[in-house]
């Protein structure tokens, strides 16, 4: 898989898809699908959230049970907004630059038992496992991890609902990580566990997050660079917070120094090892378009920090998170494996790019920066995926003109 940044880094497309000419039906298939998800995620907003009637002056975000979302009736349009994508994701035949090793990844589980499962991201194998005995296919499958990496993702977001734009967050959303979950299913998936874990973290509740970290870990590994993120998340009025924070900014810094070692240790670790023989971690070529890529949508943020932190404090660690982005793309250029790091980290794009609109108080202004980020993702997403062939997701095909 490799984001925009990862192309640009790399000056072209991945090796396993060369440019074609792509079907002009693909790219309408995937904003279509696009813009009816934004747009029931738009009524849903406006019929049922507090949201449609205007913007708090303070940040109100959600925290309410789950039972209160199932008798609310909830759920039911939450699975009205993933149902499209979920089925383009699930019938697809041959796309995504790893469709057929998750083939492979599927039989391997049907051949298992449940006793056989459990190793590393043994969730995933079992999901796979269940998938088999319930659908009784591989597109079943599909079908299943597809659901649950949408829904847990949107679920997590319905936390903001009353707070920002989720017809935003979803474009940001589909942008960023819509592609990838044609590749790599089982990150996305962590992924998407990761944006509930979140949800624990805002409400310092330390046990509920790591447990939920955890379960991340494993459907991949990887998903457990998020379990120290709760130290960074400190309160203003905690004591230590500005001790800590600046023990974290010299831990950052001293990365550089200490990576080799902490790669060379971790590749003796059989959890880990796998990783390592698979990913070049010593791919010197740093390009710097990379890092700047990301300019754009970062600027107005740090722009309008103060206003975001004085709406609500979890905002700065959101930023943090955004600005630990840079620094996953910035050890990509020696380790390709670090930009897997860069996935989680795009939940700081979801949830930063729709508040920032919130703050700003006079409506054209906050316009004209809806249409500024628009355009910017809207635009991501084609150079990333049709221009660029990231991720072999076009042309489209489904199970059914295979």
């Amino acid at each position: 898989m490799q984001p925009l940044s990862k192309v640009i880094s790399e000056g072209g497309c991945i090796e396993t898809c060369p440019h074609k000419e792509v079907p002009m039906f693909s790219v309408i298939l995937y904003y279509v699908t696009f813009a009816i998800t934004i747009f029931i995620t738009w009524i849903y907003q406006q019929q049922r959230c507090n949201y449609a009637k205007g913007p708090a002056s303070s940040s109100h975000i959600q925290n309410s049970s789950l039972k209160s979302l199932f008798y609310e009736g909830t759920y039911i349009w939450l699975l009205l907004i993933v149902f499209i994508p979920v089925i383009i994701l699930g019938f697809r035949y041959g796309i995504g630059t790893d469709y057929f090793n998750y083939h492979d990844y599927y039989d391997r589980a049907r051949s298992l038992g449940l006793a056989s499962i459990m190793q590393t991201e043994p969730l995933f194998l079992l999901v796979s496992y269940l998938g088999s005995l319930i659908a009784q296919d591989y597109y079943g499958m599909l079908l299943i991890v597809a659901f649950l990496t949408m829904y847990l993702m949107v679920l997590g977001l319905n936390r903001f609902r009353d707070d920002f734009s989720l017809p935003m967050a979803m474009l940001v959303y589909l942008a960023l990580l819509y592609g990838p979950s044609f590749n790599i299913i089982r990150q996305t998936l962590a992924v998407s566990v990761i944006m509930l874990a979140f949800r624990y973290l805002e409400k310092r509740r330390f046990y509920a997050y790591a447990i939920t970290v955890l379960v991340a870990t494993l459907f991949h590994t990887s998903a457990i660079i998020c379990l120290p993120l709760y130290f960074i998340n400190v309160p203003k009025a905690a004591a230590l917070s500005r001790t800590k924070k600046l023990i974290i900014v010299a831990v950052i810094l001293a990365l550089p120094f200490m990576y080799l070692m902490t790669t060379t240790i971790l590749s003796h670790i059989s959890y880990f090892a796998g990783y390592f023989k698979v990913y070049d971690f010593f791919n010197y070529t740093p390009r710097w378009g990379a890092l700047l890529v990301q300019v754009p949508v970062l600027i107005p943020v740090l722009f309008l920090r103060k206003q975001l932190a004085e709406r609500h404090e979890i905002y700065d660690f959101y930023i943090f998170l955004f600005l630990l982005e840079f620094v996953a793309i910035y050890y990509g250029f020696y380790m390709i494996w670090a930009f897997r790091l860069m996935y989680y980290f795009f939940i700081a794009q979801i949830i930063l790019i729709p508040a920032t609109l919130e703050v700003l108080k006079e409506k054209s202004m906050r316009l004209g920066l809806q249409i500024y980020y628009s355009y910017y993702y809207i635009g991501y997403f084609f150079f990333t995926y049709y221009m660029s062939h990231s991720d072999a997701i076009f042309p489209y095909m489904s199970i059914f003109n295979q």
